[in-house]
């Protein structure tokens, strides 16, 4: 493990070259105009007081995830309703992936609701506003704590018939949205993503190494009389304030057409970008009053139910988001001409994307810390624009720390030699613990490891080293198994922690059992296979240079490396080699799917520090492009194989 740390860079490569080194180094509702009650009785294609029974997850035909929710009927106040009815909103959880959207309302099993529908043209059935659609009128006594609830439901439902002009048929008839056989396979716990909510939330990483969170942004309309111009500086703004109160910085990536939504555009995308779309021209938002929504995709995992592969910080486990969206309501009156409040709701939708929830969602909330937050249910209009408020400042930091970001790991990958007896060569049937910390020196990290599979060996850990030991000989009866795939032959999870935080839970795979016979008085670690592959035979001493510590192709890595390693002992042009780049900006370099490597360099060719973070290949032509800023002039550089 290494510590990284920012240099000032004036960078140029002068030597390139490759080295085997000896050590290793919650529901959120959206944005809304505040709405009064006749024109949201108005809007509604429906009104009912009912009973949240309890939600499923599906995927859809546009391939996201969305929540069927089923509501019992307890009173049908505009419309024609059946005993139960379902509502569909995108968003939940399914398959280890979490799809969260600001228009997804937050309802639990149990809560009594006045709900305001809205029908899509295909009939089914959606909460107008979001959360602002909503009165709560009761809930279960655990749900009271954090949100404001009003108590009268009766009193409300005929308060709100007095609204509805008193014809015949008044409303929609929604009975073709009964949802049948309602009782069955329902879950209670909403699941919302939001760090206020009782879910677990999602966070981003690249801050925890220091990186940038890119973003895209599609301008194809625009709200009228605001500029491209404004709309960017706008968006700019929105990003630099929550840059300014927590450990996350963004990166402008340019502009995209989408072509689609910007939630359906990063449907089942894992780059870790937010596309940000400064209009709807796909009816995304089909809602009265909603000025913008925002969400990500994060990956959950079977393996931690209780969160943890996107870390944990001061005690709270977290998911992984892997893609952020924000989409705007550019047609709505109430932006024309009026960039600040633009940026405002900007603001607003880029804390969504955090998985920052409402500070409050009760239109009465006396509490001003909450009513003046930008995560405040409704917006300000003001004048703020981007301004985050002492509630922002504090809920952000509690998933991205200022002072303290956790440590960041790295899954790894590597082949097992079988023997029919033990086994122990250097560097054969293990891997080193691989991560940092931003902060704090890794001497004063410690290592935890979780969840092995034990499926053909055991695993320990010494030090900052995983060892595995098999249980005995096998033979390669299977193929090597995709080192980004779901198999494996072992596998084991890991993470760090600097005493407050944790990494996320990275995973170490054994992705192929090799057997090794020769020599017959003492096997050295190489398989037979790859033996035979290369030189014909699996008895080393069926020719010169066989051995382990032997370098057959004189390329100055012994036979054992290049098994290692993955390269060819019989060939001098099979090296891991630096093959070209960009000086200053970009390194090209052969490598072996899967495996982790470190870009280092020097001055003098004696002191060596990290130029980049590790990576991980993805393809044996990988580069490296995000370097760290050093002081000085020309250097030298190396690309580590990291064992």
């Amino acid at each position: 493990m290494g510590q990284f740390i920012r240099r000032m860079r004036t960078i140029r490569f002068l030597l390139l070259a490759i080295i085997l080194p000896l050590i290793a180094t919650r529901s959120m509702a959206t944005s809304v105009l505040p709405i009064a009650l006749p024109e949201q009785v108005e809007n509604a294609d429906a009104i009912c007081r009912a009973t949240v029974l309890g939600w499923t997850c599906f995927r859809g035909g546009d391939g996201g995830i969305h929540t069927r929710t089923v509501l019992k009927i307890d009173d049908a106040i505009k419309g024609t309703f059946p005993s139960a009815i379902n509502v569909i909103h995108r968003g939940g959880i399914l398959d280890n992936r979490e799809e969260t959207l600001s228009t997804k309302p937050n309802l639990h099993a149990g809560d009594q609701i006045i709900a305001f529908l809205r029908q899509r043209p295909d009939g089914t059935l959606f909460i107008d506003n979001g959360s602002a659609g909503v009165f709560r009128v009761g809930t279960p006594s655990s749900q009271k704590a954090t949100t404001g609830y009003l108590n009268a439901g009766v009193e409300i439902a005929e308060q709100i018939r007095r609204l509805i002009p008193d014809s015949p048929g008044a409303g929609a008839d929604v009975t073709s949205q009964a949802a049948a056989g309602f009782g069955n396979g329902l879950k209670s716990a909403a699941v919302t993503g939001l760090l206020t909510s009782s879910g677990i939330a999602a966070r981003f990483l690249n801050g925890d190494r220091g990186e940038p969170i890119e973003y895209l942004v599609d301008t194809d309309a625009l709200p009228s009389g605001i500029s491209t111009n404004q709309a960017l500086t706008a968006l700019s703004n929105a990003f630099a304030a929550w840059a300014g109160v927590a450990s996350v910085s963004f990166r402008y990536s340019g502009p995209q057409s989408f072509g689609k939504s910007a939630v359906d555009a990063s449907t089942n995308v894992s780059d870790s970008r937010i596309r940000v779309q400064l209009h709807d021209l796909y009816n995304q938002i089909n809602s009265s009053s909603i000025l913008g929504e925002g969400g990500r995709l994060a990956i959950t995992s079977g393996s931690f139910p209780n969160g943890g592969i996107g870390g944990n910080v001061a005690g709270n486990e977290f998911n992984h988001s892997v893609a952020g969206y924000l989409t705007m309501e550019h047609t709505n009156s109430a932006f024309n001409g009026n960039p600040v409040l633009f940026e405002e709701v900007l603001t607003h939708e880029i804390g969504h994307v955090l998985s920052m929830g409402h500070s409050s969602e009760n239109p009465s909330e006396a509490n001003t810390n909450l009513t003046q937050a930008i995560m405040y249910f409704t917006a300000h209009d003001d004048g703020r624009g981007a301004r985050v408020e002492g509630y922002d400042k504090a809920t952000i930091q509690q998933i991205h720390p200022t002072n303290n970001t956790p440590p960041f790991t790295f899954d790894r990958v590597f082949d097992a030699v079988t023997t029919s007896s033990a086994l122990n060569v250097s560097g054969i049937n293990e891997i080193t613990v691989s991560g940092g910390d931003l902060q704090t020196s890794n001497t004063n990290l410690s290592v935890v490891v979780a969840n092995p599979s034990n499926l053909n060996g055991t695993f320990s850990l010494v030090s900052t080293t995983i060892k595995y030991a098999p249980l005995g000989l096998f033979t390669d009866s299977t193929s090597r198994h995709d080192p980004f795939g779901n198999s494996f032959s072992d596998a084991i999870s890991y993470r760090l922690s600097d005493g407050t935080n944790s990494s996320p839970w990275a995973i170490v795979k054994i992705l192929s059992l090799l057997g090794d016979t020769k020599p017959s008085g003492g096997p050295d670690g190489i398989p037979d296979a790859w033996m035979t592959q290369f030189f014909g035979n699996s008895d080393p001493a069926a020719g010169a240079k066989r051995g382990a510590s032997d370098d057959f192709d004189g390329d100055g890595i012994s036979n054992l490396d290049e098994f290692r390693i993955g390269t060819d002992p019989t060939s001098t042009n099979s090296v891991l080699k630096i093959i070209g780049g960009l000086a200053g900006q970009q390194i090209d370099f052969l490598a072996r799917p899967g495996d982790l490597y470190q870009v280092q360099g020097t001055t003098n060719l004696t002191d060596w520090f990290d130029v980049a973070l590790p990576v991980i290949a993805t393809s044996t032509n990988q580069s490296v492009t995000n370097f760290f800023e050093f002081n000085g002039s020309a250097i030298y550089v190396r690309v580590r194989w990291v064992p």
